[in-house]
């Protein structure tokens, strides 16, 4: 077994990361909004990750709802979801949504200064020659051993458009206060 310098730096470090990653831009709510948009990106990197911490507003007791995604104005998506909620795990496969299924929010009648946390990667996002693979973990625990969940999916955006704009929706109520978004750039 041979190890290459990358390895050997990596391991230095303790960790086997690949890439750089770089902040293009972050929202933190201060009011309360039904979707967060990220628009004019660069198309210089080779792939994008979003980082959320969210919550919404919608008082239904201790749940969380799934936040979609879409990118550019796309209506055209394949996914995959599979999903653990307490004691019960579901695994689901779609295509013809409108939207990108991305993570799970916890309600606003759960404990306070809970958020649900989701790391989402778009890869190939400037291409125009190929479909954009979204993948995600998502997870929220609202402490009432009823509506806690983590959920990994995987999408497919059937549009070959470069990706310049990405955008948040909050469908049952809205994006509460404190609701960060952060968006980078990977090298």
């Amino acid at each position: 077994m041979s190890l290459t310098p990358g390895i050997i730096a990596s391991s230095l470090s303790g960790h086997l990361i690949t890439g750089n990653f770089f902040l293009i831009s972050q929202q933190v709510l201060g009011s309360t909004a039904t979707t967060v948009t990220f628009s004019s990106i660069p198309s210089t990197y080779k792939s994008l990750q979003l980082r959320v911490l969210a919550r919404e507003t919608y008082a239904s007791p201790s749940v969380t709802y799934n936040s979609n995604l879409t990118l550019n104005s796309n209506t055209n998506y394949t996914l995959h979801y599979l999903q653990g909620n307490n004691n019960s795990i579901t695994a689901v496969g779609q295509t013809g949504n409108n939207v990108a299924y991305s993570y799970g929010v916890p309600s606003g009648s759960t404990l306070a200064n809970t958020y649900g946390a989701a790391i989402i990667d778009i890869i190939d996002y400037s291409s125009t020659t190929k479909y954009k693979t979204i993948k995600s973990i998502s997870g929220a625990d609202v402490n009432n051993g009823t509506y806690n969940k983590i959920q990994i999916n995987s999408a497919l955006s059937l549009d070959t458009t470069a990706v310049t704009t990405i955008t948040f929706n909050k469908a049952t109520s809205a994006f509460d206060v404190g609701s960060t978004f952060s968006l980078y750039g990977v090298s």
